[in-house]
């Protein structure tokens, strides 16, 4: 998800301007959502993993904006639609320019009564790649503006965004509708959850008075009422989820003169969300082979179960964290409940002492077609303490995996997780003699099947002073190679 840039000063710009009056906006005739381009996708979609496009991009500058940018891609075999999708970027990067004079500026609601005539415009155009996986690229290009007027008395910010989502085997730019199903209208998917999203973001729901800004935004104001998503709808992808632009072309809502981005999470669009089939193609478009591949963020979103309460467990205050998606299956379900009913015996089996205080959570989530059970405890003696994390990953199957089951024969990853397990190591005070229990990190490590790459973690008590320290090695599906993970054979054969 992209963040806003910060608003800055460009002295080099002194741009004053007239004002103008405020352009009518036509609101009230809807925009139909177009049906879908491309191949036929019905749901349910299931996400499995997605590949990185092969494409190069450069930042480009020039010397008036040197904060500004926008990008150029490089690496399709068609040099049209490579020159075509540039151009485009560039228009969009140029038009936002542009909006550093008043004039220019896009009609937000009563904009120019706020600006006085004399104010120099200083704008700030940061354009980035928020997405691009299976022959879809999105690019935002995002626009901070700060007027201020000639004798410095006022102060106005405006921003201003453009999203630019590409099919690269054609060029073409997307709409809404095609990234959802051929089955049901994009419509019914969107406006429900949109709605609840301006709920959310309205003051009706939170004081605006004691709390003028949310995430970042101001407070959003409907003044007329909102018909739904349009079928001019700006919007981007990132690895999150869909993200939805409210400015001046959704003008039944007063944005204080910036644009609201929200973003609906893939898991709950996940069904009905084509864009990771639909334009996926027998030939590659690129000049280079495909040789990345990662999962996109599925559990931020889903509504879940969480269980958590403060006890008394063998003595001690206990406190436990139990949390899973309201869909999880029921012999995840039964797992997890086994785990916590197993705490008194590990958390003794970990601590041998006196227990002023323990605590424990078992998270779940699904990672593509893997289950991961995430497990941390903590326990705090009189003296010393523990703290660690503990994974179980399945497969489709219901299997455990075991960690030399995600390797291809005749890989060894021993050489890299030394390797990460020794730089973990080498942060640790000397003095607790860590780096003398290597082996024992090794036989007690265990991992999660994670969205960019495999997490290890595992833990070993120092004989210095009997504390029990964790280290998280982070190892990346590129870092390994995805043609030595088993998860990816396929793609590879």
């Amino acid at each position: 998800m992209l963040t806003c840039a910060k608003f800055g000063l460009m002295l080099l710009l002194m741009v004053g301007c007239t004002q103008s009056t405020d352009p009518l906006v036509e609101f009230d005739t809807p925009i139909p959502i177009e049906n879908p381009v491309g191949k036929t996708i019905l749901s349910p979609v299931t996400f499995d993993a997605v590949y990185e496009n092969p494409i190069t991009y450069e930042d480009m500058h020039e010397f008036l904006y040197p904060s500004s940018n926008w990008i150029a891609i490089q690496g399709l075999k068609d040099e049209t639609i490579q020159a075509n999708i540039n151009a485009a970027v560039k228009e969009a990067y140029d038009r936002l320019i542009t909006y550093a004079k008043l004039e220019s500026l896009p009609p937000y609601r009563g904009l120019k009564k706020k600006i006085e005539d004399d104010s120099i415009g200083y704008p700030t155009v940061s354009t980035a790649v928020s997405y691009n996986k299976n022959n879809i690229l999105s690019i935002v290009v995002n626009g901070q503006y700060q007027f201020i007027s000639k004798d410095g008395s006022q102060q106005v910010f405006v921003s201003a965004v453009e999203a630019l989502n590409f099919d690269l085997t054609t060029g073409r730019q997307l709409k809404i509708g095609d990234l959802f199903t051929n089955d049901t209208p994009a419509k019914d998917i969107l406006d429900p959850l949109v709605f609840e999203l301006i709920r959310l973001k309205s003051s009706e729901y939170i004081d605006s008075s004691n709390y003028p800004f949310v995430g970042g935004y101001g407070f959003l104001e409907e003044v007329s009422p909102f018909k739904g998503v349009q079928g001019n709808q700006v919007f981007s992808l990132d690895t999150t989820g869909l993200n939805l632009y409210f400015d001046y072309r959704t003008p039944h809502f007063d944005t204080r003169n910036l644009t609201f981005m929200f973003t609906i999470p893939f898991a709950l669009i996940e069904s009905n969300f084509a864009g990771t089939l639909r334009y996926q193609s027998e030939t590659s478009p690129f000049l280079k082979k495909v040789a990345s591949y990662s999962y996109l963020y599925t559990h931020s979103g889903q509504k879940r179960i969480t269980i958590q309460d403060d006890s008394t467990m063998d003595g001690h205050p206990y406190y436990r964290y139990i949390s899973y998606p309201e869909t999880t299956e029921p012999w995840v379900v039964d797992r997890i409940h086994a785990i916590d009913d197993s705490s008194s015996q590990r958390i003794n089996a970990l601590f041998d002492g006196k227990i002023t205080y323990a605590y424990r959570s078992i998270v779940f989530y699904t990672v593509g077609p893997y289950s991961n059970i995430d497990v941390y405890t903590s326990i705090q003696g009189v003296d010393r303490y523990v703290y660690l994390q503990e994974h179980e990953s399945y497969d489709e199957t219901h299997k455990r995996i075991v960690f030399k089951e995600l390797f291809v024969e005749g890989y060894d990853i021993s050489p890299l997780l030394r390797k990460k397990i020794n730089e973990q190591l080498s942060y640790f005070n000397s003095e607790w003699g860590m780096t003398d229990h290597i082996e024992t990190y090794l036989a007690n490590l265990s991992f999660k099947v994670d969205f960019q790459g495999i997490t290890v973690d595992s833990y070993a008590e120092s004989s210095f002073n009997h504390n029990v320290y964790m280290i998280q090695i982070h190892l990346g599906y590129d870092e390994i190679g995805c043609e030595n993970l088993k998860m990816f054979a396929d793609y590879f054969n």
